[in-house]
């Protein structure tokens, strides 16, 4: 499906940098934080939805009903705000 949609899947990998651990007694040690490789864009998470996930409707369809989702939410937030 991605093929047919023009959308590339990506393999997401999981970056680990580490840092100095300076909480108290954690001389030596060091803290593990993940390091984003790159979001996604609707687009392909669609695909992978569609690809992996097992939904069964149109593409096109998912990519729109998922961006008026996002727009409502942002819109609903935004009326929260002072």
């Amino acid at each position: 499906m991605a093929i047919i949609n023009n959308v590339n899947e990506v393999l997401c990998r999981i970056r680990v940098k580490l840092y100095p651990n300076y909480l108290p007694k954690g001389e030596g040690e060091y803290i593990a934080r993940t390091d984003n490789e790159a979001a996604l864009s609707i687009e392909r998470v669609c695909a992978a939805l569609k690809n992996r996930g097992g939904y069964t409707g149109s593409y096109g369809g998912l990519v729109d009903r998922v961006k008026q989702f996002l727009n409502e939410a942002i819109h609903g937030f935004a009326t929260v705000l002072p």
